[in-house]
């Protein structure tokens, strides 16, 4: 063994009994949700890009999607990232009640079988049926097969552009940004799942992944 892979052995050993530093990770929580919906302000805005980052973030809120389930980090492939189709209203979008979200891949559904997400209204501003039907009617124009998050300029949501828009926004409301990033979300919505009274065997089984049906908040 060479004297440069000794070294990295070493110091590898070292960090394991020391222990790294752990990331601070903040919750999103209703309180970050209504810092994002004063910054955005998705009901009097004229830019469709806060419109579309709104239906996203109270998705990834109110439905425990994992980014890679709602976002493209690669080049769109509509038999692997979701698109326009991928979202069903019910009774329609008009009268909207609920809607599902079918997921076509997922770390949890390892034969791409696909599988559904179904999200319900709540009744506050925070809530994620209207945020996703005003979206939607607000871009008839874009096919159905386009990746369901896309900004004015023809670009998908990716991960990174996510995280990128999530931190400015609460930046601007006083927050630190540092604290958060897109996994957030899925850490936001267990809490708030706890707080509404929610078992946590039923939390852990809604943060494994979207194999059941998951209400609004």
């Amino acid at each position: 063994m060479g004297t440069m892979q000794l070294l990295e052995k070493c110091l590898k050993g070292l960090k394991c009994l020391k222990g790294e530093k752990t990331r601070d990770r903040r919750p999103i929580t209703f309180k970050e949700l209504a810092c994002l919906h004063r910054a955005l302000r998705p009901q009097f805005t004229d830019s469709i890009d806060n419109v579309m980052l709104w239906a996203a973030f109270t998705l990834a809120f109110f439905g425990f999607p994992r980014c890679s389930e709602f976002t493209c980090n690669s080049p769109f492939d509509p038999e692997h990232h979701l698109s326009r189709t991928g979202i069903i209203f019910y009774p329609n979008i008009l009268n909207a009640e609920h809607f599902d979200v079918i997921i076509k891949r997922s770390k949890t559904d390892p034969f791409r079988r696909g599988c559904r997400l179904t999200i319900g209204s709540s009744l506050n501003e925070f809530c994620p049926v209207r945020a996703m039907k005003n979206y939607l009617l607000q871009t008839p124009s874009i096919p159905e097969s386009r990746p369901l998050f896309q900004f004015e300029s023809g670009a998908p949501l990716s991960r990174t552009t996510l995280t990128s828009h999530l931190r400015s926004l609460l930046q601007q409301q006083g927050l630190d940004e540092t604290l958060y990033a897109s996994h957030n979300f899925r850490i936001g919505a267990a809490t708030a799942a706890g707080s509404a009274g929610l078992p946590t065997w039923l939390i852990r089984l809604l943060d494994a992944g979207p194999q059941i049906v998951m209400k609004g908040i």
